[in-house]
């Protein structure tokens, strides 16, 4: 699951850690103990990527040790794989729990997204087999494995030699796809795409499975899903000249209208890409490096929709690169806040210091979140591989304590500021987006407020109250005793369960009521 930095021309040195006021960049003092949570995982362990549930709460994924543990590198030689779940203040969900991935070898869990219907996808590495091999777990709202998903809700992937899965995503029908890397032919990109119960996509590639890459040590870092399918995949391109987006049809094969054969080219220094997120009009931002002969300093770009850069985005061709901390800076992870400004999190040698940035979105630095739009972390959080934004833009990162206990340490700061949206004179629990939206409500009593798009929304049993937006939209209230409200737009209201109130708003709208003693308006 699981966005980005500030331009160093003018831009000043990057905000210590204890900044104050209404920064951005401060922390949130309403998340566990003063803007902090650390997990107790009962060993040693990291966490690597976070998400964010329809509901508010945060799912985090990363390892936990089970033997010894090197420090320097963040690398463990037993281990498994690591989820919890924390509520909206930062507390443990009990209800959920801190979970083990287990499957008899040394697993890790890389990267974590939350489906549409509330189940939790996780991919990662485990070597209970011959080799190490790629796999997915998922796992049902409660944290339970769900049965319906590969053999006891995992799945493993195996191209015959050594695998490992950084990321996933989802694509169209349910369907998830996993990159990372494989020792085939000296190490190869590898993209694999899983069918909504788990297995290999034979409409993808002929198997499910696409390599890429040349005869040098490749690895995919990062993919992205865009809103046609198509697949965008980046990472280390060791014969490159430089770092490369590849993009692959839904068909997964090389798409031959993005840059060349389906791979454009960065004009930048390094091999690597770190990360990539979906950008307006097809676009894409990206994070990777550059040199300018005294180090390396992290770079953000956005790319059009046909695989060159968005000049008029940042500085030009230049893109958009981080506020001078010192020392070698890298952005890990990427995101894009409902505002449409950028943050990135990461990482810089000054000191061993975390790193977030943030951009406008014009791709500049974002003077709301500090005066340079950067800020270090001096203590406790000194390496930062998860990221992840709340709906109501506040921004959360995760790591480890950098301690010699290595606990797992999540933070939130405060990011930007979004007036709470209201339906009925409720505050809103669960709040949509600008695109359109699947929701799906708790079992208790929830208060969803979509937005302008086309959405569905399902409650879950509680008594919910739910807002459509000025969209077509689809509200099913299912059980409990719901007030359902269209508001703009053709929408369809069912009551399900229970003594509803329909009201359907302008436009032509169809409303059924169920079983109970509802109200149609």
């Amino acid at each position: 699951m699981v966005l980005v930095a500030a331009l160093a021309v003018g831009a000043g040195a990057a905000v210590p850690d204890g900044v104050a006021g209404a920064a951005g960049s401060s922390t949130d003092l309403g998340f566990g103990t003063t803007g902090r949570v650390v997990v107790p995982a009962g060993a040693r362990a990291v966490v690597t990527d976070l998400a964010v549930q329809a509901d508010g709460k945060v799912v985090g994924v990363g390892y936990v040790a089970n033997g010894s543990i090197n420090l320097a590198g963040r690398s463990l030689n037993e281990s498994d794989g690591l989820v919890f779940r924390l509520r909206t203040d930062g507390s443990i969900d009990t209800t959920f729990g801190i979970r083990r991935l287990d499957l008899g070898g040394r697993e890790e869990a890389t990267a974590v997204e939350i489906q549409p219907d509330g189940r939790i996808l996780v991919a990662g590495s485990t070597n209970s087999g011959p080799d190490a091999d790629a796999v997915v777990w998922r796992l049902l709202w409660s944290g339970a494995p769900d049965s319906t998903f590969g053999v006891d809700g995992a799945r493993t992937l195996d191209s015959g030699a050594a695998e490992a899965a950084t990321d996933l995503a989802l694509a169209r029908d349910g369907k998830v796809v996993v990159v990372g890397g494989t020792s085939v032919d000296g190490g190869e990109m590898v993209v694999y795409r899983l069918t909504a119960h788990g297995l290999p996509d034979s409409s993808f590639n002929g198997d499910g499975a696409f390599g890429l890459g040349g005869a040098g040590n490749d690895y995919a870092f990062a993919v992205a899903v865009q809103a046609d399918a198509k697949v965008v995949v980046t990472g280390r391109d060791a014969d490159a000249s430089g770092p490369s987006l590849f993009r692959l049809t839904e068909e997964g094969l090389p798409d031959p209208t993005y840059g060349i054969g389906g791979q454009a080219s960065l004009p930048t220094s390094s091999d690597v890409v770190s990360d990539v997120v979906p950008a307006p009009r097809g676009g894409l931002y990206v994070a990777t490096q550059v040199n300018d002969g005294s180090g390396w300093d992290a770079v953000v770009l956005r790319m059009e929709a046909g695989g060159t850069i968005d000049t008029s985005w940042g500085d030009g061709i230049r893109g958009a690169r981080v506020a001078e901390t010192g020392g070698d800076e890298v952005i890990r992870r990427l995101a894009v806040l409902p505002d449409g400004s950028v943050v990135g999190a990461g990482d810089t040698t000054a000191d061993a210091n975390g790193l977030v940035a943030q951009f406008t979105a014009q791709g500049g630095p974002d003077r709301s979140f500090s005066a340079s739009g950067a800020r270090t972390f001096s203590a406790g959080l000194e390496f930062i591989p998860a990221l992840a934004v709340q709906r109501d833009g506040k921004i959360l990162v995760g790591g480890d304590d950098g301690a010699a206990e290595f606990r797992p340490l999540v933070v939130r700061l405060r990011g930007i500021s979004l007036p709470n949206p209201t339906c009925a004179g409720k505050h809103a629990t669960i709040v949509g987006t600008t695109a359109a939206d699947r929701l799906v409500g708790t079992p208790r009593a929830d208060v969803i407020v979509t937005g302008p798009g086309n959405d569905v929304v399902r409650g879950a049993g509680g008594n919910d109250v739910v807002c459509g937006g000025a969209g077509r939209d689809l509200l099913e209230g299912q059980g409990g005793d719901d007030r359902l409200y269209g508001q703009d737009g053709a929408d369809a209201l069912r009551g399900g369960y229970g003594a509803d109130l329909l009201v359907g708003g302008l436009g032509a709208d169809s409303l059924a009521g169920g079983p109970g003693r509802d109200v149609l308006r």
